[in-house]
Parts: C-alpha cells; structure tokens; sequence
C-alpha cells in the first residue's frame, strides 16, 4: 500500500538503531542510554505499529487475546526481573518493546476486550495520563531527595519519591 516506503524506512532505522543500542550498550551504556541513534528503533517500531494498524485490526478476536495478555505479561516480568545491573538499553530492552508493541497491537483489534478490559479502567488511564509527566519527574526527586534528606534512600523513602514524583506529575499536567 501507500505506507509501503514508510515502512522500510523504519525497519532500516529499527534494525540499524538497535545494532547500535547493542553496540553501545556494551561500550558505553550511558551513552546509549541517551542518545537518539541507540533508541531509535524504539520509536520506529511505535510508528511500524501504527503504519501497521489495518493488518492489527484484521487479527482475530482470540490470538488478538493470547497477543495482548502475552505481551502484557512481558511487560510486567521484565519491570520485575531488570535491575540495576540489568544492561540497558542493548539487547534486553527489545523484551518491554515487544510486549508494548504486543498491547497496542493487540487493543486495535480488541480495544474494549482482552487487556483493553483492564487497561481501560479509570485508574489504569490516569496512569496513563500522568505517565510522560511522571516519568520526567522521578529522576530528579530520587536523584535529589538523598541530599534534601541527609542520608541515602531506604525502601520507605524511595517509595516516599514515588508518591512525590507522582504529585509533582499531576499537578504538571494540570498546571502547565
């Protein structure tokens, strides 16, 4: 169809980007945890999906189920099981892509069943909304708050930043 050269554009991106993001990961993984060409591909497979939507939609209703909840349980196992010694973004980082790539692909096909049911859920979709925020928000407050305290973070204080990033979320999005 008429996306055809949109589309090999980002598979050329995606492939080149995340030979890089590997690369990179290995020799310097701030870098490529920063830097545009090593999370390219990220984006470009954001935009495979949505140039992509029509053949999502045609899935049928119960591999559209297995493809969403399967995804979703990638998420959530790779939220659990990366940690601080996980090298990011490299190779791993395709795991948390695929599963979100799996739901969104997934809930064009069935938006209100499947794990649209839950993701579509008021609390789930105030999550939503506040995420970008939130996610701007959490480095600075963990980053910070050990030297506004005086000592380093326990688990109560790091679950104390949670909250505070996540206000400070809120109220940027309502107020600016």
């Amino acid at each position: 169809g008429g996306n055809g050269p949109y589309v090999a554009v980002l598979l050329v991106v995606t492939v080149l980007s995340f030979a890089a993001s590997v690369l990179v990961t290995r020799i310097w993984p701030i870098g490529a945890f920063y830097l545009l060409p090593t999370r390219a591909w990220e984006l470009a497979l954001g935009g495979l999906v949505a140039l992509t939507l029509g053949r999502w939609r045609q899935l049928p209703p119960l591999a559209a189920g297995i493809v969403g909840w399967l995804g979703l349980a990638v998420v959530v196992v790779t939220c659990n099981q990366f940690s601080a010694t996980t090298p990011f973004p490299g190779s791993l980082a395709l795991l948390p892509v695929l599963g979100t790539v799996l739901v969104i692909g997934a809930g064009c096909a069935l938006p209100s069943r499947g794990v649209g049911r839950i993701l579509s859920l008021p609390p789930m979709r105030a999550v939503g909304r506040w995420s970008y925020s939130w996610y701007l928000w959490h480095w600075p407050v963990l980053i910070f708050a050990p030297f506004i305290v005086g000592h380093p973070l326990g688990l109560p204080g790091r679950l104390a930043t949670v909250v505070i990033s996540a206000g400070l979320a809120v109220l940027t999005l309502h107020l600016i």
